[in-house]
Parts: C-alpha cells; structure tokens; sequence
C-alpha cells in the first residue's frame, strides 16, 4: 500500500472522520433507492449514492500552550444536506473521549433520533438530528453535552463525500461499507445502526493505527485540510501521535464502545468490516454505472459553464457555483482515479482563479500538486505546478 493509500488512516484514530455514515431510508442496499440524476434535479437525503452533503464553518480554537488535560473530548457529526441547500442535519453524532493517562478510549454514540426540545418542531421532528438546520450548532452542541453529561474540546464534522474518500484510500470498497454503515434493517432500527458505526471507529484503531506513525507529517497535513474542525494541525497531530503510541490497539478492552439509546442493553456487536466481505455491492450493475456518470457529467458541465463565467470575468458567479462543490469534495464520489484527480484540479483551478489576488488561495494548489506527487501522478502535479506559477506571475 502505498503512503497516499493508507494515509486517511491517520484520520481514524483521531475520529475526525467516519462519522458521516449519515441518514438514508436504505433498507437492504442500494438498489432500493431510485438514483436521481445530478444534472437534472437537486438531489434529496434519500437515495443511496446520491446524498451530497454539506459542512460547518467551524472557528478555530487557539491552541492550549503546555497542554495537560487529562482527558481530551472530541464531538464528531456526520452531517446530511440535500444539494443546492444551507440546512444541514447532524445525523451520526459519536463523542470520543481519549484518556491520557489512563490511555485508554471511550465512544459514544448518540441516536439520532434522541428527542430534545426545539421549538417550533413537532414532537415528532424534535430530534437531536435535525437540530443543526433548525436551532444551529452551538445549540446542538449543547443539547449533546446535555444528553451525554460530557463537556466537549472539539468538533470536527465530515459530509459523504469524504467518506467515501476515506473508505476508498482505506483499502475499504466505499459503497459496500457505506451500505453496511447506513443500513438499518434491524429490529432496533437507528439504535443498532448507531451502534455499528460507533464500533467501525474502534475496529479502524484497532486494525489501522500502527500505520500512521510511518506516515510523513505533510501527509498528515494534506488530509487534516480534508475536514472541518475546530482544532489546529499541529493540536490535531500532536493528540493522533500519542494515541498512535498509546497501544490501545494492543488491548481492545481499552476501547469502551457504548450506546445512550434506551435499548442499549440488547443491542449487538457488529463488525461492518465482516459484513462488507460477505455482502459486495455489483459496481458493474447499471443504475451505479448511470450514477457514477451523471455525477460526472454533472461536474463536467458545471465546470464548463463556470469557464465561460470565468472568460466574461463573472467572478461572484464562479465562486457561488463551485464554493460549496469544493466544500463537499464531490469529487471524492467517483470511484474513477484518473476522471476524479482531474475533475478535482478543473474545479480547484476555476475556484483559485476566481478571486481577484489568487495568489491568496495557493495553498488549495499546493496542497493539490503534493497530493499528486504522492500518487505518483506527474501530469497532473506539472499541470498543477503551471496553474501556480501563472497566477503567481501575474
């Protein structure tokens, strides 16, 4: 494996990142859900491959100088938004707690559907899930620290898109443990599904963690720039190295999986990484086929309408289209390596060139061009090495 496919393992670990293992009504698969074309109509929560999911501006917390805390509180949201909208629903909540001393870890996963007060909201939609859209994130943050008695030190959130990134460079296939993660064919129903995903976490440290202290610090660096979160890179790298060496994969008992669901005593231990070798999702099967390109044509033609913008020097209008595209990585959904390094760079160059100081934004490419360099794909770093030293010239 090679540094850029274990390299989201470092994310694991430090539970920025699988959390997005969101809300979709999928019962037994994907094939359960009509797949919506992107290009033609905005794509709603409800269909397996083609939720398109938004984030949070998050505000940076100042880094804690000679920190000892004993106990560090990590909230991870795994967030749901439908394409073309703000609203973003909070639909896997799981708090990590990482013991220093003790060096041990707990999770602990919050039902989405755990009932909290939000006015205005029917009894019935008065849940913990969509009380990001409706009441905003300090006061979900709130209302979580409530449920679970637990102060939180930071928040980090990921949509769909980077997990399916994070899957794909675990080795993982994507849609197959996304199918697993999200599926709720249980008698418990978002109890159980709650549960599984909060034990995927521990079973990724447990399988994973010793890769990351191979990995290069600017490695780790290009994959902290893939999520949302409140705590800086040099906090972030410091908190995942000791865990790193902390050993608690050694001892699985050192990882404490619980649930605050009512049916938490009779919920059970599922391992997603078993069921996806047992359950593979047919990629050659034509409605996946028909999604993986209608969301290509779907960026294709996005990029081709913002060139034109940007050729009549309607920058504002560039920046509203491909913003939020760049935002969700929505790139990260095609399962085509050389089709999804390209479109990345397409939009990553109309964005860049969209402002009026571009050489504000260089760090986008940058990041890009080392990204390349890891995979060994010297076309795509030359042309992004280009991109850079023209705008920088001008």
């Amino acid at each position: 494996m090679n540094r850029m496919k274990i390299a989201l393992l470092l994310t694991i670990p430090a539970s920025f990142l699988i959390g997005a293992v969101i809300e979709n009504s999928v019962e037994s698969g994907y094939r359960t859900s009509k797949i919506i074309s992107p290009v033609t109509a905005s794509i709603p929560s409800y269909t397996t491959f083609g939720t398109i999911l938004g984030t949070m501006d998050l505000k940076m917390k100042e880094p804690v100088e000679n920190d000892t805390r004993e106990t560090i509180t990590l909230l991870l949201l795994g967030l749901d938004s439908r394409k073309n909208q703000k609203s973003t629903r909070c639909d896997s909540i799981n708090l990590i707690q990482y013991g220093r001393k003790s060096k041990s870890v707990r999770i602990t996963n919050i039902p989405r559907g755990t009932p909290v007060a939000l006015p205005g909201m029917s009894e019935e939609g008065a849940i913990i899930a969509n009380a990001c859209s409706v009441a905003g994130i300090d006061y979900t943050v709130g209302q979580i620290e409530k449920i679970a008695k637990v102060k939180t030190d930071y928040i980090a959130t990921v949509g769909f898109s980077q997990t399916m990134g994070i899957l794909r460079n675990l080795n993982l296939p994507p849609s197959e443990t996304l199918q697993s993660l999200r599926n709720r064919a249980y008698g418990l129903g978002d109890n159980q599904r709650g549960f599984n995903q909060a034990q995927f976490l521990k079973d990724a440290v447990t399988n994973h963690i010793q890769e990351i202290g191979r990995l290069p610090k600017t490695v780790r660096y290009i994959l902290y720039r893939m999520i949302d979160t409140d705590m800086d890179f040099e906090t972030a790298d410091r908190f995942l190295m000791e865990l790193a060496q902390s050993g608690v994969d050694r001892d699985p008992s050192k990882i404490n999986v619980v649930s605050l669901s009512p049916y938490a005593n009779v919920l059970k231990e599922i391992h997603v990484e078993d069921l996806v070798k047992t359950k593979p999702v047919n990629t050659s099967d034509p409605e996946y086929q028909d999604y993986q390109l209608n969301l290509t044509d779907y960026l294709n033609s996005l990029i081709e309408r913002n060139n034109q913008f940007l050729k009549a020097k309607n920058f504002s209008a560039v920046q509203n289209q491909v913003a939020r595209i760049i935002d969700q990585q929505l790139w990260l959904q095609i399962d085509d390596t050389p089709t999804r390094n390209k479109l990345q760079l397409d939009l990553l160059k109309l964005y860049v060139a969209s402002f009026k100081n571009p050489s504000e934004k260089t760090s986008m490419i940058l990041d890009y061009s080392s990204q390349m360099e890891e995979e060994g794909n010297t076309d795509l770093k030359q042309e992004a090495d280009k991109f850079l030293q023209e705008i920088l010239s001008n």
